[in-house]
Formats: structure tokens, C-alpha cells, sequence
């Protein structure tokens, strides 16, 4: 097991004098990267035991996918103090639709796998429907929507195994008919000028306990025309197995090696980008994700990450999703790392427009978490880069 991120006593005087809302967040930052029976576990239950405003705490749960999660930790911690006995049922129903959803999703990958197997795709199972197993012990804690997997070959292929299995192309589920329409024709524009990913897959379904089930195809660990690229070729050459209980098989994942870039590119790409900014920020539980893989896989493969992030010129996207990291958890990713030479506080702050403009945001990365608005961003001077990086557009 990794080590805990522990607190110390000062911590834990200083949390006793802490505001309301200020606790609640504090609880989920240490809850989104703890385990039961750890110290940082039992601290986020201390916290919520000297009073929670109810409403906060399910709003910033919501918000960043921690609902099941603090539905754990009121059950492992026996609270009930903090919340009503009809919160507590409804939390309680949470964590146990989100355990089946979970379960169903990584049954249902399972069955996807054998047939993109056969038909010669070599493809990797990525995000929520391994790492709920991977590195959160498939409690049923880890929210995820999608089944998401990296793969190289010929998109038609992939489409034509997926619409043998039920899933259709270019469509959105409507919750008021319970049924696929389709897409937008500006998000099927968007997809075909993004040939990163493909348009997401939908299967409608009845008698479960979701409504639904997506898949994402994405063929590149960081996005199309980003500045940084990995070889997806490099990513597949090997994978590791996921045991998967439940149904006695496993999974392919990413190396850790690159299950670690993934994870950092993921988050930097949706904290970075003025477009995915403004339509869904990233979240407190992709810097847990962040954390965890690098404790879990990948820090055993320090040298190996080091070689990949010099051999691509990775370090600026690196040091911007770990050095956040580092200000979340008191971990020193930026540093285990040797990345302390790319620690340049304007560079952190910055955001690339849509226009391709250097944008800026304030403050620190906990409070644009845990405010609900998106951040505010302002146009600047980029900052000086090393090597005359062309990252932004030059005016």
C-alpha cells in the first residue's frame, strides 16, 4: 500500500478552527485520496463530526464526482450527526446505484474487449472503468460516465465492432423519450475536425440501474494540434491486466508508465483549455486520480517517466497538473519528478483561449475548485518559455 498523506498535529488543530465550508472542503480533499482505516480517512470524518452544512457538502460532492465517496465515509464512520436520516438514505442509495453502474460498465467492457480482440484492434481500457478498480479497490466510490479506451487502427473498424454490439454513432440520449436522437450537427463538426477522438457511442438500456451506457474512443494520450504529443503506438506497445472479479477475466490497461502521462494530460487538458474550462472544469477527483496513480503504478517507474517526459518535451504540462497537485495534497510530484527548474508561477496561472491567446486565471487552484463559477480569465502577455515554446498565439 502507498503511504497515507498523513496530517500533523498542528494540521489538525489548525482544521479544528477552520470555517464551516472551509471543513467541508478540507474533508473531501483528504477524502478523495484516502482509503478506510488510513489517517487521512479518519481525519476527513473528524472534520465533518464538528458540523457540516448539509447542502454545501452535497453540492461540492456533487461537483466533483465524491457523492458515493462521502456516502462511505458516513457509513464507515457512523456519523450521523452531520446529516439528516433522509440524506443518509439517498446517499446511501447513491453508493449502491453507483457500485452496480460500475460494475455493469466494467462487465459490459469486458465483452467490448473480446470483440475489438477479434477483430484484430489492440486497444487499452483507460480512466474510471479500470481505475475504480485499480485504485479504489472497486468500493464503488469512483464516479465515471463513460467507458473509456485508447486505441490504434482504423476508426471503421472500431465503429463497425461497437455497432455489432448495440452502440450507435452521432447520437445523444434523451432522458424525456428514453431514447437516442441525434447529435448536434456543430458537435459532429467538432468531432470530425478532432480526429483525436471519435463521436461517443450510446446503448440505450432497460431494467438497469442506469438508463444508458457510453463509450469513448480516443486515439492520442493528449488531444489534436496540442503542442505536446505522444506516440499512441509507444502508449500500446504494452499493457498490464486489470483483474476484474466478478466475472473472472481482466482488462488491458496503459503501463503505468503511460497510465500516468494519460492521467496528467486528461486533467491538464480540461484545466487548461478556455473551451472545456467553461463547459465542465476539471475536478478535485482527477488531481485525486493524478495522486493516485503515481503512488499506486507509476512511482516505482520514476525513471522511466522521467525518460518519456524528456524524450517528448512533456515538462511544462507536467509541472503545471503536479505542481496544483502538490498544492492540494502536500505531496512533492513536481519534485520526485526533477521539475522544479519548469515551477514558474505565471506559466501556472495561465490557460490557452479559444483564439489560441494566452489567458490568465487567479488566485490558487484550491479556491477554483471549490468555487462553483468558472474561473475567470483574462488575456495577457504569454509568459517567457523555455526554448521559445510556440504554445499560445503570437500577436
Amino acid at each position: 500500500m502507498p503511504p497515507a498523506l498523513g496530517a500533523s498535529r498542528r494540521e489538525s488543530r489548525m482544521n479544528h478552527s477552520l470555517s464551516e465550508s472551509g471543513r467541508v472542503w478540507r474533508a473531501l480533499e483528504l477524502l478523495s485520496v484516502s482509503d478506510p482505516g488510513d489517517s487521512t480517512f479518519a481525519e476527513a470524518a473528524d472534520l465533518l463530526k464538528q458540523g457540516a452544512d448539509p447542502d454545501n457538502l452535497l453540492s461540492q460532492a456533487v461537483r466533483h464526482g465524491l457523492v458515493p465517496a462521502v456516502a462511505d465515509l458516513l457509513a464507515q464512520s457512523g456519523i450521523t450527526q452531520s446529516v439528516s436520516s433522509r440524506m443518509r438514505l439517498f446517499l446511501l442509495n447513491c453508493h449502491y446505484a453507483n457500485r452496480k453502474k460500475n460494475e455493469l460498465a466494467t462487465r459490459e467492457a469486458t465483452v467490448l474487449h473480446g470483440a475489438l480482440a477479434e477483430a484484430g484492434v489492440r486497444a487499452a481500457f483507460t480512466k474510471g472503468v479500470v481505475g475504480h478498480l485499480s485504485l479504489y479497490g472497486g468500493r464503488g466510490t469512483r464516479v465515471f460516465n463513460d467507458i473509456d479506451m485508447m486505441a490504434e487502427g482504423d476508426a471503421e473498424t472500431i465503429a463497425k465492432v461497437l455497432d455489432g454490439q448495440g452502440y450507435a454513432k452521432n447520437k445523444r440520449y434523451d432522458p424525456g423519450l428514453h431514447q437516442l436522437v441525434d447529435l448536434p450537427r456543430r458537435d459532429q463538426v467538432m468531432y470530425r475536425l478532432s480526429p483525436d477522438h471519435l463521436p461517443h457511442f450510446m446503448r440505450v438500456l432497460d431494467g438497469e440501474c442506469v438508463p444508458f451506457l457510453m463509450v469513448d474512443v480516443a486515439f492520442s494520450l493528449t488531444w489534436h494540434a496540442s503542442p505536446w504529443q505522444i506516440p499512441t503506438e509507444d502508449a500500446l506497445r504494452e499493457l498490464v491486466e486489470v483483474p476484474v472479479p466478478e466475472v473472472g477475466t481482466s482488462l488491458p490497461t496503459l503501463h503505468p508508465v503511460y497510465e500516468f502521462l494519460f492521467a496528467a494530460f486528461h486533467l491538464f487538458r480540461e484545466a487548461w483549455v478556455e473551451r472545456t474550462i467553461l463547459k465542465s472544469d476539471v475536478r478535485l477527483t482527477q488531481f485525486a486520480d493524478l495522486l493516485r496513480v503515481w503512488r499506486r503504478h507509476a512511482s516505482g517507474h520514476r525513471d522511466a517517466v522521467v525518460d518519456r517526459v524528456a524524450a517528448h518535451g512533456l515538462q511544462l504540462p507536467l509541472v503545471w497538473a503536479c505542481a496544483h497537485t502538490d498544492t492540494l495534497f502536500g505531496s512533492d510530484l513536481v519534485g520526485e519528478l526533477g521539475l522544479d527548474g519548469y515551477r514558474d508561477q505565471d506559466w501556472l496561472r495561465t490557460a490557452r483561449g479559444t483564439d489560441g491567446s494566452c489567458r490568465y486565471w487567479s488566485g490558487d487552484i484550491r479556491r477554483r475548485l471549490a468555487d462553483p463559477a468558472p474561473p475567470e480569465l483574462t488575456t495577457g502577455a504569454p509568459p517567457a518559455l523555455p526554448g521559445g515554446l510556440a504554445v499560445f498565439r503570437q500577436s
